[in-house]
């Protein structure tokens, strides 16, 4: 059946800060193979459908707001040496999700990125790749996923009603949130505009763009 592990993360951030704007989750019904969630209705727009007809001012306005979030959202702390991802699991999604159990620290996260799909690169290679990966970066809480899509607004306000879509949430090395926002797809403005409190990381963004042509 369909992962939930999310739904377990998004009431875990919810119970440390109630200032992240996450929708509640009011159950989950099983048929079969399949899982319906209910969940807390969120009236509004995706930052995606307004950033075209909003001006720089309220582009800015936005994005200070989910920098607030962010910061909040990284201020929870990790307890070092607890597993990183969610529920013992990392998450990395390319061309595809690959999922790693246990991994308690950043050259273990390393590691993990690396190690699939096996026969991809040589160990020589992956040995070279490994040097430009860093292992001192703070390990923060994250959302894996954020892009306009999945930004819930008030297309009056521009207040932002809720951060949907927790399914590759969890703790992370802290430039993970940025590379994973700078994804392909179809807001390739978002990299201007991305939350100043988790941005800056253009480095960490290049190597990864290494290890995505090399392992895909």
């Amino acid at each position: 059946g369909e992962n939930l592990d999310h739904l377990g993360l998004s009431d875990y951030i919810r119970a440390q800060n109630r200032n992240i704007p996450i929708p509640e989750t009011y159950g989950v019904l099983r048929i079969g193979s399949r899982a319906y969630i209910f969940m807390r209705h969120i009236s509004g727009k995706t930052l995606h459908d307004v950033w075209p007809v909003i001006d720089q001012e309220q582009r800015i306005y936005v994005s200070e707001k989910l920098s607030g979030i962010l910061s909040s959202l990284r201020e929870i702390e990790h307890a070092p040496g607890s597993p990183l991802g969610w529920n013992g699991m990392v998450k990395d999604w390319r061309q595809r999700t690959r999922i790693g159990h246990n991994i308690r620290s950043e050259t273990e996260f390393n590691g993990f990125l690396l190690s699939n799909p096996p026969g991809t690169i040589s160990r020589a290679d992956s040995s070279r790749l490994n040097t430009l990966l860093s292992t001192s970066h703070r390990i923060v809480m994250s959302h894996g996923d954020l892009h306009p899509g999945n930004i819930m607004v008030d297309p009056e306000s521009l207040e932002i009603l809720a951060v949907i879509d927790w399914e590759f949430g969890g703790w992370y090395p802290e430039y993970w949130e940025f590379v994973k926002a700078m994804e392909p797809g179809p807001w390739g403005y978002w990299w201007r505009w991305f939350p100043r409190d988790a941005a800056g990381y253009e480095l960490e963004w290049g190597v990864d763009m290494v290890l995505d042509r090399v392992l895909g």
